[in-house]
């Protein structure tokens, strides 16, 4: 029972850690979009040039048993399924 508490507290703060860099990233993505429209909105090109997803680290939904990533400049996430 310790065990799994210890995991379940490891799991939640390691989510709040990712959820807090989304935020900030998107924050900061939003303020460098320019002045006009709220800033850049899902599907629009980041930089110069063409963007290409930079995954981060996995992160398992204990209720769902789907990994989450999610990348880390345009905060887009993909589910994965583990056979």
């Amino acid at each position: 029972a310790e065990t799994k508490r210890r995991k379940e507290a490891k799991f939640k703060s390691k989510l709040n850690g990712l959820k807090k860099r989304t935020r900030v990233d998107a924050y900061k993505r939003s303020r460098n979009g320019g002045g006009g429209g709220g800033g850049g909105q899902f599907g629009d090109t980041i930089g110069n040039g063409k963007h290409e997803h930079e995954w981060g680290r996995a992160v398992e939904n204990p209720e769902t048993g789907t990994s989450v990533r999610t990348c880390v400049e345009c905060g887009m996430e993909v589910e994965e399924l583990e056979f």
